[in-house]
């Protein structure tokens, strides 16, 4: 569901620099850039391109290279410590700010002051994409600010929660967003709404969907059993979950173009590269989502073809006069690639999608926390990710005919779920990034990656979660006992 943002409303213009660039001054507390009463159905569509830009820019990125999706091409150099699975603490300051002190403080506010004017339903989405924004926030880094964080000037130096403190926040927020919503009310968003246009029946099939994830996260943790129990329950008594995709849209004016893709023209082309990793998969079983995604070599000996670079091996790449970044497939302009590829500026940038609700359903039942075998959910799941691209239901079809394909219904649940969040790494290709490694880190799946080629870690050991920015360890006294390596496993990272 693509909706474009038409208030004008734009973030600021070092936002849409990339993230190698001078870092920005927020404190997670306080926001320089709101005046003290704005009309929240301004601050609203603000704070959702504010997601918008770091679900579809800094996480895609990394998510990117993390799941093997993309690679550091040869002839540039932007990401090359990245692909080598090295980050400083100056590498996050601004998805780490723009995420507190934009986005979700915006949302704080939206809801303080929707709940003061009596309009629950607008305090409700508020609180739901607070939700979306923590329980990212907590992912990537592990324990974070959460119940001191966004006070203002109360609290400038905020306790960082545990993440499974985080996670039951997070819980209770959904619950009690979905306890608030009511869809007889004529008191709700409008046309502000760049993500559902109002729709309040989306917004209660999103906080459910949130949820569910949120339960499927802590399925290797001790909290596994009640997370079992909250999904059987919600399942039973048929609570909706998404039945569309969750999209930030751009009509590809300036100033209004895909995050990713303002990157890329930023800085040319030259150094994201399709992953031999995801190439290759994709081209052995035939998969048509590849011819959309991936844009084919356009030189080289290769010229026509869809072909991988070997994941981090960019860096030690023997470059002779004919070496050129064409010379392998570059992300296509669905997913906001590409200087030459215009309509990448006009591509969405996607939250949620259905055809991730249908994993995860597929998921609960494998596991044994929804009834059923998870055959149908699977199979609505690989649909609805070929829709999500215009393929046809015969593509679908033919593709789920390939038994490395198909799902296991006779199969162990290992099977079941190998099958499941593999199949999901496809479907996540491009648009979903940060997700996929956050799954690959919670499951171990798909088990076929090799760590980059330049890595500085030690033998098969990948990144497992994001290093605190420098602004936070300078600024916040209390972020010090919180800070890990890369390699320090989050809460629920037990697998």
């Amino acid at each position: 569901m693509k909706k474009l943002f038409k208030l004008g409303v734009v973030l600021m213009a070092a936002a849409l620099m990339n993230t190698s660039c001078n870092k920005e001054s927020f404190n997670i507390n306080q926001n320089p850039n709101s005046p003290e009463k704005v009309d929240i159905s301004f601050v609203f569509p603000n704070a959702l391109q504010y997601t918008g830009y770091i679900m579809g820019n800094y996480f895609q990125i990394w998510g990117g290279l993390w799941s093997q999706y993309w690679t550091q091409g040869p002839t540039a150099g932007q990401y090359k410590s990245w692909d080598r699975y090295e980050q400083t603490s100056t590498d996050i300051d601004r998805p780490w700010s723009q995420m507190y002190a934009g986005a979700m403080s915006d949302f704080d506010y939206v809801q303080t002051e929707a709940l003061a004017q009596g309009n629950k339903n607008y305090a409700a989405c508020a609180m739901i994409m607070k939700a979306y924004c923590f329980q990212y926030m907590t992912d990537v880094w592990g324990d974070v600010p959460f119940s001191d964080a966004l006070k203002g000037s109360s609290v400038l130096t905020p306790a960082y929660d545990k993440q499974e403190d985080v996670y039951k926040g997070i819980e209770k927020m959904l619950v009690d967003a979905t306890a608030m919503i009511d869809l007889n009310s004529d008191k709700h968003p409008g046309s502000e709404d760049v993500l559902f246009g109002g729709d309040m029946h989306h917004w209660l099939e999103l906080a459910n969907t949130l949820r569910l994830k949120v339960y499927l996260r802590q399925a290797y943790t001790s909290e596994s059993a009640r997370c079992k129990d909250s999904v059987m329950a919600m399942t039973t008594r048929g609570d909706e979950f998404l039945t569309v995709d969750a999209t930030i849209g751009y009509s590809g004016a300036q100033g209004m173009k895909n995050p990713l893709n303002t990157t890329i023209s930023a800085l040319g082309d030259y150094n994201l590269l399709a992953s031999a990793t995801i190439i290759d998969s994709m081209s052995s079983m035939n998969d048509p989502r590849r011819d959309v995604l991936f844009k084919a070599a356009t030189t080289g000996t290769a010229k026509g073809q869809f072909v991988g670079l070997t994941q981090g091996a960019g860096q030690d790449y023997p470059t002779t006069s004919s070496t050129a970044h064409t010379n392998w497939s570059l992300p296509g302009a669905a997913v906001g690639g590409g200087q030459n590829q215009t309509d990448g500026a006009a591509a969405n940038v996607y939250l949620m999608t259905y055809s991730e609700t249908y994993f995860m359903l597929a998921e609960a039942c494998a596991r044994g926390w929804a009834t059923g075998d998870g055959s149908t959910e699977y199979d609505e799941a690989v649909n609805g990710s070929f829709s999500q691209w215009g393929l046809a239901a015969a593509a679908v079809t033919t593709y789920l005919s390939d038994s490395r394909a198909a799902y296991p219904k006779s199969g162990s649940t290992a099977d079941k779920l190998k099958a499941i969040i593999t199949q999901k790494w496809y479907s996540f290709c491009g648009t979903q990034n940060i997700e996929s490694w956050i799954e690959h880190r919670r499951t171990g799946y798909p088990d076929f990656f090799k760590t980059s080629a330049s890595s500085n870690l030690a033998a098969g050991v990948f990144p497992a979660r994001f290093v605190l920015p420098s602004d936070e360890l300078t600024r916040n006294p209390k972020a010090a006992a919180a800070a890990k390596t890369i390699t320090d496993k989050v809460w629920w990272d037990q697998n």
